[in-house]
């Protein structure tokens, strides 16, 4: 089950499209929004850093499987969040991704 966290203490099981939207639209600059499933090398997360880019990142397993990539589309990263939660992988294509991984 995903759960949604931010970094001003909201907790959120089973987040909605509504509650990622609304939750994006309110994060503050150096803010972040993390949301991670049964697993902890498994989740997508969201910096919004204070210039006002978004680094998107996620891991898929180990590691060695953990990627970012920066955006100015609260859009595009509010569909990765939801493609991430509903378990689809067409919003991997979405982006350029850049490996950060060991």
């Amino acid at each position: 089950m995903a759960v949604l966290r931010t970094s001003g203490g909201l907790n959120v099981a089973k987040p909605t499209e509504d509650n990622i939207r609304a939750v994006l639209e309110a994060l503050p600059r150096d803010g972040h929004v993390i949301v991670d499933g049964a697993h902890d090398d498994l989740y997508i997360q969201v910096w919004f850093r204070p210039n006002g880019v978004y680094q998107l990142e996620h891991r898929a397993g180990s590691p060695d499987q953990h990627f970012k990539t920066l955006t100015v589309s609260r859009d595009k990263v509010g569909d990765a969040l939801l493609g991430w939660c509903d378990g689809k992988t067409g919003w991997i294509e979405q982006f350029e991704w850049e490996s950060i991984g060991d």
